[in-house]
């Protein structure tokens, strides 16, 4: 399981020194790197001075997060357990930290700062037909619990979810659906494939991507220029998450899971890029 992460920036061509550089440590994976000279680089090792010592063979380093957050800040809590039951002489001992130990727990500290649950809203990758898959966790926590393992990516029949890139920072590698370009079928593999509940194993009719929401001064039904029923024929629960109210479709929040199904084949586009039905993810911050 990966303890930690970082995102290198190397000069591009310098790349191959450095990459190969970081490939003879055994404690290191190292995954292909972008046009700009990005570095995906994993920590497989619990040892804070072997991560160190990674970190001072680079020489260059952009953006560096650990992503296995919760884990770590498990346990500091643990080590901070242990040090209150020790006696009060080796506690003083212990308690003398050296420059390592203070550099990395400032660190830590940093961290927990920067992540701040309130700080999700604006700066979640999910917005507007940017969905996570179904049985996610809310934004506040799906940072700290989702691991990065793309298991979720794999078992996709549809490749409707995709891991966000390394420009998204500390949410590389976090799973998104773009239900425009490919909507969820809610065939429901991820959510039982999932290895720490980010996505719960929940039946299919309780899941809630997101709410679909019709734009009436887009939808050329509302507007009554023509006779369109695209987003209730693919409505995987019509008559029930959609229906029709003098051929004019209406959604029931009730029902409604936000697979984007109806967003995607809706064949209206406004000029903000917007279809006339599309999918808000009104859950998702809650």
């Amino acid at each position: 399981m990966p303890i930690g992460g970082f995102v290198v920036m190397a000069d591009i061509n310098e790349l191959d020194s450095v990459v190969l550089k970081l490939k003879t440590k055994d404690s290191v994976e190292v995954f292909g790197a972008d046009k700009d000279g990005n570095i995906v680089v994993v920590i497989y090792t619990e040892n804070s001075e072997e991560m160190e010592d990674v970190v001072r063979d680079i020489s260059l380093i952009k953006e560096c997060f650990l992503w296995d957050l919760h884990i770590f800040m498990l346990k500091m809590k643990l080590k901070g357990l242990k040090e209150a039951n020790m006696s009060q002489k080796s506690k003083e001992k212990e308690d003398s930290l050296t420059r390592r130990e203070f550099l990395f727990s400032a660190f830590s500290l940093g961290l927990s700062i920067s992540f701040s649950p309130k700080d999700f809203r604006s700066k979640s990758p999910v917005k507007t037909n940017v969905l996570r898959p179904p049985g996610a966790v809310g934004e506040d926590i799906f940072l700290s619990k989702c691991i990065r393992c793309g298991r979720c990516v794999e078992v996709c029949p549809y490749r409707a979810i995709k891991p966000l890139d390394i420009h998204y920072g500390v949410y590389a590698g976090t799973p998104i659906i773009h239900v425009l370009d490919i909507p969820c079928y809610l065939c429901m593999k991820c959510v039982y494939i999932c290895p720490t509940g980010t996505l719960r194993p929940i039946p299919m009719k309780d899941v809630r991507m997101g709410l679909a929401v019709i734009d009436k001064q887009t939808c050329i039904t509302w507007k009554e220029q023509a006779l369109c029923r695209t987003c209730y024929n693919v409505c995987p629960f019509k008559e029930k998450a959609i229906h029709l109210d003098e051929l004019r479709p209406v959604i029931d929040d009730k029902y409604c899971t936000g697979c984007g199904i109806c967003a995607h084949g809706c064949p209206i586009t406004n000029e903000e890029g917007l279809k006339a039905i599309n999918i808000k993810p009104i859950y998702a911050f809650k």
